[in-house]
């Protein structure tokens, strides 16, 4: 990719690419829970798109399944996610 391309890129989407940045530095504060939460969007993301992964990510915790979710539980909601 030329370098003036990854540059348009980069101001395109600085503003998200700040506002992430601020999100992991405030994780250094964060409960183990949200740290849990952050790994589980890592990892789904090798799977799927980020969007997808957030999301999933997002329902099993409001679900209370990031942590104590079943099996059977935590898949239904990866596949209703579509992952």
């Amino acid at each position: 990719m030329e370098t003036r391309k990854i540059q348009n890129q980069y101001r395109e989407k600085e503003d998200e690419i700040k506002e992430r940045i601020r999100e992991f530095r405030g994780l250094e504060q964060a409960s183990e829970k949200r740290v849990f939460q952050e790994l589980v969007f890592v990892i789904l993301t090798s799977q799927t798109e980020a969007e997808k992964a957030w999301d999933a990510a997002k329902d099993l915790k409001n679900d209370s399944l990031l942590i104590e979710g079943s099996r059977e539980e935590i898949m239904d909601v990866l596949e209703r996610e579509g992952i």
